[in-house]
C-alpha cells in the first residue's frame, strides 16, 4: 500500500474521482460531486491537507481535514474541520485510519495550524478519541423544541454565548461561502441562520438569544445542544458528539461555541 499527502487543492482535484467513489463504498450513498467542490476547492480559507492511500490502482484510504476558522472578540483562530474519513469495506480493521490521520496532523501543525475539530461518527470516533488524543466533552444533543419552550431554555441557559469561540457570520468571507454549501436552503434573518427539514427547522446558527422571538411560528425547531446542559422534560434529542484536538494551541472543546454551521453535515 501506498499512502500520499496532499496539501493543496491543485494536487487534491485529480484525485476527485476516486474519491468520490470511495465514499460511496464506504458509506453506500454518493457524495455530490458540487458538495465535494465546495469543501475542497472552493473553501476560501486555504488548501485542506488530505492523506490518501492506494492498495495499485484501487484507493482505499482516505483522511482529511479543511482549513475551518473560529472566532472570539475579533480573534481568529486557524482552526481546521474534520471530514470525510473514509477506508474501504476491504480494509478495514488494520491500524489505516490511524495512520492516515497522523500523517494529516504532522503536516497541519507544521504548517501553524491551531486544531482540529469535528463531529466524528461512530466509525471513527474510537480511533480519534482512543488513539489520537482527542478531546471529547460530554455528548451535545439535536434537541426539538418548540419555539416558546427554546426561548424559555435559552432564558435559563447560555445557549450562544459570545464569551467561546464560534462561526464568524458577520458579513465577510466565511459567511458567504458557509450559505454557499450546494443543496441547502439557508434563510436568514437577523441575527438567525435556519433551514427546513421535513416540517421542522433547523436551526444552525443564532448571534443571540434575543433573536429567537424572530423564529416562524408554528414550527419545531432542531439545536444542537452542549451537553453540559439538562434538557427540559418532554424534548427529544439524540446524541452528536462533538470533540478537539490541539496542535499549535491549546483549546479545550468547552471554549468552541457549537453550532450546526460547524458541522460539514447540516
Amino acid at each position: 500500500m501506498k499512502t500520499t499527502l496532499i496539501t493543496s487543492k491543485e494536487a487534491l482535484l485529480p484525485h476527485r474521482k476516486s474519491i468520490l467513489t470511495l465514499f460511496s463504498d464506504s458509506y453506500g450513498l454518493a457524495l455530490p460531486a458540487g458538495i465535494w467542490d465546495w469543501a475542497y476547492m472552493d473553501n476560501p480559507h486555504g488548501d485542506p491537507v488530505v492523506a490518501l492511500c492506494h492498495e495499485g490502482e484501487a484507493l482505499v484510504g482516505h483522511y482529511a481535514i479543511i482549513p475551518f476558522p473560529v472566532t472570539r472578540a475579533g480573534r481568529s483562530v486557524n482552526s481546521c474541520l474534520s471530514m470525510t474519513t473514509m477506508i474501504a469495506p476491504t480494509h478495514q480493521g488494520r491500524g489505516l485510519f490511524v495512520s492516515l490521520a497522523r500523517s494529516v496532523y504532522d503536516a497541519a501543525a507544521a504548517a501553524g495550524a491551531a486544531c482540529v475539530m469535528g463531529f466524528p461518527n461512530k466509525n471513527s470516533a474510537p480511533g480519534l478519541f482512543r488513539r489520537l488524543d482527542w478531546t471529547r466533552p460530554a455528548p451535545d444533543r439535536l434537541a426539538t423544541f418548540s419555539k416558546s419552550a427554546l426561548m424559555a431554555f435559552a432564558r435559563q441557559q447560555p445557549l450562544f454565548s459570545a464569551d467561546r469561540f464560534g462561526v464568524d457570520m458577520g458579513e465577510g468571507v466565511m459567511r458567504r461561502w458557509r450559505l454557499a454549501k450546494p443543496g441547502f436552503a439557508y434563510e436568514e434573518r437577523e441575527g438567525l441562520v435556519y433551514k427546513p427539514f421535513g416540517d421542522a427547522l433547523d436551526l444552525v446558527w443564532c448571534g443571540h438569544e434575543r433573536f429567537l422571538d424572530a423564529l416562524p411560528d408554528g414550527r419545531d425547531l432542531n439545536v444542537l445542544v452542549s451537553g453540559d446542559y439538562p434538557l427540559p422534560p418532554g424534548i427529544a434529542s439524540k446524541e452528536y458528539q462533538f470533540g478537539v484536538l490541539p496542535l499549535a494551541a491549546s483549546i479545550h472543546p468547552d471554549a468552541i461555541s457549537r453550532c450546526m454551521l460547524l458541522s460539514d453535515v447540516f
